[in-house]
This record gives C-alpha cells, sequence and structure tokens, in this order.
C-alpha cells in the first residue's frame, strides 16, 4: 500500500483475496491434467510439466499461508 502512496495514489479500497489462493491454483493444475493431452499436441510435454509443478507448489504455499492475494485500488488525484 505504501507503495502506491509513493507514486501519488490515494487508496480508496483494498481486499484480501488470500483464502482462494489454494483453490484457485488447484483449479489451474486440474484443467492442466484434464486437458494434458490436448496441451501435448501444441505444447512442449516438460513446458507443460514445469507450469503444473509450479501451480501445484502455488497451492501447497497458499495452504500453508505463506502467499498472500490482495487487491488494491487507488485513485490519483488530478
Amino acid at each position: 500500500m505504501s507503495a502506491l502512496q509513493d507514486v501519488g495514489f490515494v487508496e480508496t479500497r483494498s481486499m484480501d483475496w488470500g483464502e482462494h489462493m489454494a483453490m484457485h491454483f488447484a483449479n489451474l493444475a486440474r484443467r492442466i491434467e484434464d486437458n494434458y493431452d490436448e496441451l501435448v499436441c501444441d505444447i512442449p510435454e516438460e513446458t507443460i510439466a514445469y507450469n503444473l509443478s509450479l501451480w501445484r507448489f502455488g497451492q501447497e504455499l497458499a495452504l500453508r499461508q505463506a502467499i498472500g492475494w490482495s487487491c488494491f485500488i487507488g485513485h490519483k488525484p488530478v
């Protein structure tokens, strides 16, 4: 939030979406797994595997509350 203020923004709203991260990452991983055979037709298998590992890792971090997800809305006064 101070980064917004440092460049002249005034915060008007902030939202903590951290509780949704684990589910979000799990959904992304499941979509890759469900579409794996189709994806490997156009994308190198090692690229898919690497991305899948990142989403799984993100899910693990979110379950441990080691990462968060916030949205900040601000405006810059004229």
